[in-house]
């Protein structure tokens, strides 16, 4: 009884029939769009990995191979190294000009500038060098400084750098390179087998540990002794600059003018960018309004005319 009255409704309404139909294909179509886009976004599968993908070394293959450097090692004699640096600061008329004269006394002297820098504002000039001397030529180089330039403040400091256990390490590093080589050397010859290859890896492991830490400790001490050779000596050149001050400069009106144009551009930008997000936002809600009407509109309207023929039928 039901399903006649339903057809008979439909046969009659036929326009909101096909509403009905359309909004159900639109449910239909959204819904399996999620679907579709949720299984083929899933969790990436799996990466499988033979065991053909790694490399196993064959029986008479030298896999584990390593050779301690062929080159001379650097020899680090002295256990307690004296370290000379200083800081001067320099009044100058012409920093640019003093700046040249300061590299020609490092020439002289077989030195070079490690780096500078210049920092410029309109009351002073500042240049930042800092130079390498020998050790030797340092005492001779600060008093070329003091003939040649007006001296506004100096510094100077001596210390001594104990490198001792450095040098400890570093033999007993050496040392136990030398020994894992032999015993590599050994292995080597014994027959070949799944644990002589194993040993060997194990030992080429541990070599190569020790070849960084010994390289770590070779750069340290040589980074420690070029400092006792060479003497720092940070230098600054400071030039006051010449500066007229305006009680009212000449084109202070147009300055004015200006900053108050700009200060318009960026309240214009500002009110245009806020009204620009404010409208996308209320397209945005209006749009998801309209999906909503035409979608639930007609499913409501049926619902409720199905349930007045329900209603009329039960009443006959």
């Amino acid at each position: 009884m039901d399903f006649q009255v339903a057809w008979e409704w439909v046969k009659k309404n036929k326009l909101m029939t096909g509403l009905a139909i359309f909004a159900v294909v639109v449910i239909a179509y959204w819904f399996f769009g999620l679907l579709l886009t949720s299984t083929t976004m899933g969790p990436r599968d799996t990466l499988r990995y033979e065991e053909s993908d790694f490399y196993a070394p064959a029986m008479g293959d030298v896999a584990y191979d390593f050779e301690l450097d062929a080159f001379e090692q650097p020899t680090f004699e002295q256990t307690e190294l004296e370290i000379r640096r200083g800081d001067v600061e320099v009044e100058s008329e012409d920093a640019e000009a003093d700046l040249e004269i300061l590299k020609v006394l490092v020439d002289n002297r077989e030195g070079y500038i490690e780096r500078s820098s210049k920092h410029e504002t309109n009351l002073v000039l500042r240049i930042n060098a800092q130079v390498r001397i020998p050790v030797e030529e340092f005492d001779s180089f600060i008093e070329a400084m003091e003939n040649n330039f007006e001296i506004e403040s100096f510094e100077l400091e001596n210390y001594r750098m104990d490198v001792q256990r450095q040098l400890d390490e570093l033999s007993v590093v050496r040392q136990t390179l030398e020994d894992f080589d032999r015993m590599r050397q050994e292995t080597q010859e014994l027959d070949l087998s799944v644990e002589r290859i194993e040993l060997l890896s194990s030992i080429t492991s541990e070599m190569q540990f020790l070849a960084r830490e010994r390289d770590r400790l070779e750069r340290d001490l040589g980074g420690k002794t070029k400092q006792a050779d060479l003497a720092t000596l940070s230098v600054v050149f400071v030039e006051e600059m010449d500066v007229e001050l305006e009680l009212w400069p000449d084109d202070l009106g147009n300055r004015f003018v200006d900053n108050l144009n700009s200060a318009m551009d960026s309240v214009a930008m500002t009110l245009a960018s806020i009204l620009t997000n404010s409208l996308v936002l209320f397209v945005k809600v209006i749009e998801y309004i309209v999906y909503a009407v035409v979608i639930l509109f007609p499913l409501v309207l049926v619902w409720n005319l199905i349930k007045k023929r329900r209603k009329v039928a039960k009443s006959e």
